[in-house]
């Protein structure tokens, strides 16, 4: 018997909205985090290639993922050996997946064989049910080579076309941020992200309010809206306000992105009764949230919920802003650099009239396979009415310090 053959009696029958799927070995460790803390109202479920893995976590819904291709070994770090082993299994993905859930949440990390290569096939079948889908994934360090990481890029690049929306957690800053903290609470932080956004989410699901929102309201703001931040945050005092909103939006492991660019936003605000929230309270917190979104959001709904189980005194306001601009640069695959200026030349426009954008390329000292080399900040563009004598006489780098200089960037 393997350990697809059994599923637990009234898996059907549990009445829970939200199901979160870990995939791959680091999809599986933070779904077994997640389990231990005891997050209620939520169902789980882990899916791996490594059977060795499967059977250490105590979560008891498990899937050992291509038992007759890997024989649960894992896949060698071969992305297309996990997305066959998942196909093997898709059956019996489908059948735990239960149709009680209405949202899914797909978690692993990017680069390796079995989160990669399984996870988009994962999300492929719970969007084909119908269910909202949600991809949270890590992206790994600078140091893990440049295959790991143009793995990982392809990996982000083909789960985004099956999911509604994407969460990245950088696992670069992760050192970065909290290089001072043990391994393992490094990655509780990381972790935590999945955390709030599974807590979030349900929250809105399950309570009711003065002002509700409801699952469907969380569909509007999240089907099919690129890239999501779900942020949480609590704070009490005299400038409880302020301060939830600024830990709401808080979330230093995420990947480059422009929050400034979100199309959508679903805001849940929750109070004490026995503190209740002021109404220059709300007015405040929907302008710090509007000054940080750019003014530019398409879709919002506000909620505001009583929860009595808050301590008296503390709000929580929880933010789902999606379809925002983030970072997802292909790694480099050019392994030598010489110090010459260096210029990309891109026509996005199917006539070839359009606007012509140059970036300065390379800057600070190359790491091989990292994906921070390019300088993103500096980019020039000229109109197709421009003297093609500029273009062939001015340097990137050149063409940057006179407009510095000129106080125009």
């Amino acid at each position: 018997m393997t350990v697809t053959d059994f599923i637990p009696e009234g898996i059907l029958d549990n009445m829970s909205n939200i199901k979160i799927i870990g995939v791959g070995g680091c999809g599986c460790n933070a779904v077994t985090r997640l389990y231990n803390e005891g997050i209620k109202d939520v169902e789980y479920l882990i899916c791996n290639t490594d059977r060795k893995n499967l059977m250490a976590s105590p979560v008891p819904d498990k899937i050992q993922l291509g038992s007759a291709l890997t024989s649960g070994l894992g896949t060698g770090m071969d992305p297309e050996k996990g997305r066959n082993a998942a196909l093997e299994s898709l059956e019996e993905i489908k059948k735990y997946i239960g149709d009680n859930i209405k949202v899914v949440f797909i978690t692993a990390g990017m680069g390796g064989g079995t989160g990669t290569g399984a996870a988009p096939v994962i999300a492929k079948a719970a969007k084909e049910a119908g269910l909202l889908t949600l991809g949270i994934v890590t992206y790994p360090t600078n140091n893990e080579g440049l295959e790991f990481l143009q793995k990982a890029y392809e990996g982000i690049e083909e789960l985004s076309r099956y999911t509604d929306s994407i969460t990245i957690v950088d696992n670069q800053k992760m050192y970065d941020y909290y290089g001072d903290l043990t391994i393992q609470e490094a990655y509780k932080k990381a972790d935590d992200i999945l955390s709030t956004a599974v807590k979030g989410i349900s929250e809105i699901i399950t309570s009711t309010g003065f002002i509700g929102v409801d699952l469907n309201d969380v569909k509007v703001v999240m089907r099919d809206s690129g890239m999501a931040l779900v942020g949480t945050g609590r704070a009490s005092g005299e400038n409880r306000a302020r301060e939830a909103v600024e830990k709401a939006l808080t979330s230093p492991l995420l990947k480059d992105f422009d929050l400034n660019t979100a199309k959508n936003l679903l805001i849940n605000i929750v109070y004490n009764n026995n503190s209740s929230l002021l109404a220059a309270e709300d007015t405040l917190i929907l302008d710090l949230i509007r000054e940080s979104t750019g003014g530019g959001v398409i879709k919002q709904k506000r909620g505001l919920t009583v929860d009595n189980s808050l301590e008296e005194g503390e709000i929580s306001v929880t933010i789902l802003a999606t379809g925002f601009k983030v970072n997802n640069t292909p790694p480099a695959r050019t392994r030598s650099y010489s110090n010459a200026d260096t210029v990309e030349l891109i026509d996005s426009t199917a006539d070839g009239s359009g606007t012509i954008t140059l970036s300065t390329g390379i800057t600070g000292d190359f790491q091989e396979g990292s994906i921070r080399e390019l300088d993103t900040r500096n980019i020039f563009s000229y109109g197709p009415d421009c003297n093609i004598s500029d273009m062939e006489n001015e340097t990137a780098l050149a063409r940057r310090e006179r407009l510095r200089k000129e106080g125009k960037i």
